[in-house]
């Protein structure tokens, strides 16, 4: 038996996957994104989700946002808002209810459909009306597709389109189903010039044939098994669409074939929810990478995927220590700007140098992938550890204050993450200490350890790997 230590390094970068069997995987990543540098020092990183900047408010709760023609509106409260570049709100009309609102426009008018209400605001001319046609129904959702509107009907699988260039007037013959399977339609979608009709159980691909009523028909063949578990849920970004489905799996789409992304851990998270039907989803990208945010304001969790990493890109965002809710449950992209909005009518920007959001202290969180025998290939072996290694971004220390002379917690687990005994802090350098090494020594033998390490400072906090000084240890 070696009777020195060895260095043994760690990939700490990786996703949130928390196993039913927690002694099996504990991981978690929380308020960090995993990023792949190629040709770096470290191939990954975790870096550090941008803050929550407030940037103004209004009264009420916001309802969802869009933007049409380059510029920003949103609903909250019961009024639909306009917002410029700097933040500053335009009450535009009046929206009555307190439901989500799905937004579609063609570049002049703007349809929304809340409380299965249809409101219309002529941006020509500057006001709001309410939109009642029997053709119409009682929609959930409205999409624009070839200077025609589509509502779903809110009854059965029926859909309705509008006349060409009139989102507010439908011709009786324009009323048509969804015809291969008879689950209700939940949602009608348009992405990539072709409509999808979102259902309980389906969701059918139809597309624009120019002529006949409807000129709305479904492509032979193009009909998935797989249903709509939360309106608010789909969202797309340039290459294809996401959405949580009838069987608590979140799917990504791009018009060829629903595919899971969701981890089998997350799809066992979301399983223990009580409520899932009110889910919110937001597509965005920065910094060239793409992701998708699904947020379930009933039970106030909120996970997003990097794309680029598939079903293990998978992370959490809270607002606060411990497990607070994340504030934003809406999200536009104008003016250059990420604008979210929250349940009390505030209006942020994300800003990569802000490490707090909304003034309130962004707690960081990552637990490793648990430590064992397997790593000198023998399970269940004893081991000994004597030291570890976090390689990160060092010398980050602000010039005063909270963050002057950071330090990340190092915390330990002998119970599969069960449980974290008491830790210690580790210095990661003030302003201009780029050469301190920041080192957690802990002389223990273990079967198994999972360590987790946690940061509060308001500094830029990027974790690259580690590395940690082990030996085998007698039985």
């Amino acid at each position: 038996m070696p009777s020195t230590y060895r260095t043994i390094p760690l990939q700490i970068a990786g996703p949130w996957y928390k196993s039913r069997s927690g002694q099996l995987a504990s991981m978690e990543t929380v308020n960090y994104y995993v990023e792949r540098n190629k040709g770096a020092k470290d191939e990954f990183s975790l870096m550090p989700f941008p803050g929550l900047k407030n940037i103004s408010s209004v009264v009420g709760a916001g309802r969802g946002m869009h933007q049409m023609i380059e510029v920003g509106y949103r609903v909250a409260g019961a009024t639909l808002y306009s917002f410029d570049s700097a933040g500053v709100h335009t009450a535009i009309g009046s929206i009555p209810g307190s439901g989500r609102c799905i937004f579609d426009d063609d570049g002049v008018n703007l349809f929304i459909v809340t409380e299965k209400q249809v409101y219309k605001y002529d941006s020509s001319a500057g006001n709001v009306a309410n939109v009642t046609s029997a053709n119409i129904g009682s929609p959930n959702s409205v999409t624009y597709l070839n200077d025609k509107f589509i509502y779903d009907r809110g009854q059965g699988n029926d859909y309705a389109v509008s006349n060409v260039g009139a989102g507010e007037t439908v011709n009786s013959n324009n009323i048509a189903g969804a015809i291969s399977d008879p689950d209700d339609l939940i949602r009608v979608y348009s992405f990539r010039e072709e409509s999808y009709m979102y259902g309980s159980r389906t969701v059918e691909k139809h597309y624009d044939k120019g002529v006949g009523n409807p000129p709305i028909t479904v492509i032979i063949g193009q009909t998935k098994p797989v249903g709509l578990g939360a309106v608010y849920s789909l969202s797309n970004n340039d290459r294809t669409m996401y959405f949580l489905g009838d069987d608590n799996r979140v799917y990504v789409y791009n018009g060829s074939e629903p595919e899971v992304i969701s981890s089998i851990a997350l799809s066992n998270e979301i399983e223990s929810y009580n409520t899932v039907d009110d889910a919110i989803g937001w597509c965005f990208t920065f910094q060239g990478q793409n992701f998708y945010a699904l947020t379930f304001p009933s039970e106030q969790k909120t996970w997003v995927v990097n794309e680029s990493f598939g079903n293990e890109g998978w992370f959490q965002l809270r607002g606060g220590v411990g497990s607070g809710a994340y504030p934003a449950t809406g999200h536009v992209y104008v003016y250059g700007k990420h604008w979210l909005e929250d349940g009390l009518g505030n209006l942020y920007n994300w800003d990569f140098s802000d490490y707090q959001n909304n003034g309130q202290t962004i707690e960081r969180v990552r637990v490793l992938a648990p430590i064992s025998g397997s790593l000198f290939d023998k399970p269940g072996q004893r081991i000994q550890m004597s030291r570890l290694e976090l390689i990160l971004e060092k010398g980050v220390g602000l010039i005063s204050g909270q963050g002057e002379d950071p330090k990340i917690m190092v915390e330990p687990s002998h119970d599969g993450g069960k449980t974290f005994n008491e830790g210690s802090w580790v210095r990661i350098g003030r302003m201009g200490e780029f050469t301190i090494k920041a080192e957690w020594w802990n002389l223990k033998s273990f079967y198994d350890l999972v360590l987790r390490v946690r940061i509060t400072d308001p500094v830029f906090s990027s974790i690259h790997s580690a590395a940690i000084d082990i030996k085998e240890a007698g039985r």
